[in-house]
């Protein structure tokens, strides 16, 4: 492995077992030779510009079904839709999905996905230094699955 690949590793590493991260400054990546972990659109202004064109596919996407739906009727958004039983089955499964997920952000997001299941299996993990963005962030999480719990369930029924 490069030296690059063996410092990224040994970080990663590290960030695992205390949770806490250090995005390096600009003397300490010139230092270390290497560009600062984490996100790609904080890595550099060229990260930022090819994030912000990748947002384009999403949005792209829905203008160009929406307009589809505006040109045609067949398609039309405000249309009929048969819920067979299959369909109710999914939406129903997804809902009592996400129902669960906003109790587990709100109150054991030490432990997601299953308090019971083995460490190494966990993901995420509270920093040992939270900010308020995170917990925003954790809050809105919760919120958008509830959002989304109740727009299966009633599409369901």
């Amino acid at each position: 492995l490069s030296q690059y690949e063996n410092q990224m590793n040994a970080m990663a590493q590290t960030s695992m077992e205390t949770t806490d991260y250090h995005v390096m400054n600009g003397a300490e990546e010139q230092q270390a030779g290497t560009r600062a972990p984490g996100l790609l659109a904080y890595r550099s202004s060229q990260g930022r510009a090819v994030v912000a064109a990748s947002l384009l596919i999403p949005f792209g996407c829905v203008l160009v079904f929406v307009a589809i739906a505006f040109s045609n009727d067949k398609y039309a958004l405000d249309s009929m839709m048969e819920i067979t039983t299959l369909t109710r089955v999914a939406l129903i499964c997804h809902g009592l999905y996400f129902v669960q997920l906003p109790l587990m952000f709100e109150l054991f997001i030490e432990s997601l996905p299953l308090p019971c299941i083995p460490q190494r299996y966990k993901f995420g993990g509270i920093p040992a230094r939270p900010d308020n963005l995170y917990w925003m962030m954790s809050c809105l999480s919760a919120e958008l699955f509830f959002v989304g719990a109740a727009i299966y369930l009633l599409m369901a029924t």
